[in-house]
């Protein structure tokens, strides 16, 4: 198994002098991803204990406050992408980006949740929802 930085390593070391579309991985660009790797899982597990602790304070249900906060959170930066892209007429780009992230949260994210802990669905849920 090997990491996402270190699978580009025999791509850069094929690109040739003058190839302007080849760029070579330095070891700064990898202690970058890691770096930020490690940002990213510290800020999601921030966002969680946040958003956690807001509905305790409000009172409200946790998973009120997960799907419409951080579900909010989570989709804002692929809201913008698709606005500056519907702005600069790449419709395309919009339909792709809306079709492949649902499909992604819906068979992937949700896939993955249920292996690792199956789903308990209340009857009421089932009875409202499906």
């Amino acid at each position: 198994m090997s990491t996402p930085g270190l699978t580009w390593i025999p791509v850069a070391v094929r690109c040739r002098p003058g190839d302007l579309s080849c760029q070579r991985v330095s070891m700064l660009d990898l202690l970058v991803l890691c770096v930020g790797l490690a940002g990213l899982v510290w800020a999601a597990g921030a966002l969680v204990d946040g958003a956690t602790g807001l509905a305790r304070r409000w009172r409200v249900p946790e998973l009120l406050v997960g799907l419409t906060i951080v579900g909010f959170g989570t989709s804002a930066p692929e809201l913008a992408v698709n606005v500056f892209a519907s702005l600069q007429g790449r419709d395309g780009l919009v339909l792709g980006n809306v079709f492949g992230s649902n499909l992604f949260n819906l068979l992937v994210v949700l896939g993955a949740g249920a292996l690792l802990s199956p789903l308990a669905v209340p009857s009421s849920a089932r009875r409202v929802d499906l």
